[in-house]
């Protein structure tokens, strides 16, 4: 994977910051197609391979991709559906739970905070799956986003300041969920319904 972004900009580089879509959409055909020779070749030395690979880029034009392969070597496209890619054994145990339970797609990635998101699934996993690690440093993140400002792509690691605001928020967001379901066991859920309909209200209209 690193060897075919890394001809693309010995290349290109002087002529775009970044591959295109269609630039990137050949990529990942020829990505997919030197590891499924790869893992055909390793299968015959009685070798499985058992890695989840993920890719994912903004291209020039400032869109999202994001791919995964499975350990057949295909590339399976999620930036349209469902709209993000969960990996591991934490996938399993609650990630995709989670997901369905907040109903997350990409429309509400252009409003949500995705980054808080991410935090809280990976902590709320961690917690019942002991293969999963709690989100514990900035830098095992990686943040990539187009840069309308500058009209350019760019990735870092989070923040310390947003690492150390999005974990005092986490217990809040904990909190406020075990208050809910409280709420909604006495039978109270239209009277809560109503409320949080009033505050989304309000906020869309200080939006706008």
């Amino acid at each position: 994977m690193k060897n075919e972004f890394r001809e693309w900009y010995e290349k290109r580089y002087q002529e775009a910051a970044n591959p295109s879509v269609e630039e990137v959409e050949k990529m990942v055909k020829n990505i997919q197609a030197k590891l499924i020779s790869n893992y055909y070749e390793l299968r015959k030395f009685g070798v499985e391979a058992s890695a989840d690979l993920l890719l994912a880029t903004v291209t020039r034009e400032g869109e999202p991709l994001l791919y995964t392969f499975n350990r057949e070597g295909l590339a399976e496209p999620r930036h349209e559906n469902p709209g993000y890619a969960l990996l591991g054994t934490g996938e399993i145990t609650g990630g995709l739970l989670l997901m369905r339970l907040l109903g997350y797609s990409p429309k509400l990635a252009d409003v949500g905070d995705a980054g808080l998101l991410s935090m809280f699934i990976i902590d709320m996993v961690s917690e019942v799956d002991p293969n999963v690690s709690p989100f514990l440093l900035p830098e095992s993140s990686a943040y990539i986003r187009y840069d309308s400002e500058h009209e350019k792509v760019t990735i870092g690691a989070l923040t310390l300041e947003a690492y150390g605001e999005y974990k005092r928020r986490i217990p809040e967001a904990k909190n406020l969920l075990k208050k809910l379901w409280s709420i909604i066991e006495q039978g109270r859920e239209e009277e809560v319904s109503n409320i949080l309909d009033k505050l989304l209200s309000s906020e869309e209209s200080h939006r706008s």
